[in-house]
């Protein structure tokens, strides 16, 4: 997060303003004390001028596979088994694990802001 809105040239100050937060809001997401409500990620997401899918998984392979996760999810795309000699990547088994992590409703959530 912190990158994004220095590639932009902004503040957190800035960042805290167009989001409606306090600046140390914007700190504490920067350096993981904390994380940004779901009801936040839209106006952030615009803020820093980034996908949901990026700023949500942390990396723009993530963001992918979190893509390719909710299309699969959604009907929108049809799963194909990985060849057996293929392993699970790393982001892929980071995704997982996030993803298992999250309780229903955030899941639910998080597939409609994905999509």
């Amino acid at each position: 997060m912190r990158a994004a809105r220095k590639a932009l040239g902004k503040t957190q100050d800035v960042i805290a303003d167009e989001i409606e937060v306090t600046k140390s809001a914007v700190s504490a997401w920067e350096t993981n004390r904390e994380k940004p409500g779901f009801d936040k990620l839209p106006r952030l997401r615009a803020a820093l001028e980034t996908s949901l899918d990026e700023l949500v998984c942390g990396d723009a392979a993530a963001a992918r596979l979190a893509q390719q996760a909710t299309a699969i999810a959604e009907g929108r795309m049809e799963y194909r088994q990985p060849d057996s000699k293929a392993a699970i990547s790393p982001e892929e088994t980071r995704l997982l694990r996030l993803w298992r992590e999250l309780d229903a409703g955030k899941r639910t959530a998080l597939l409609k802001l994905l999509g």
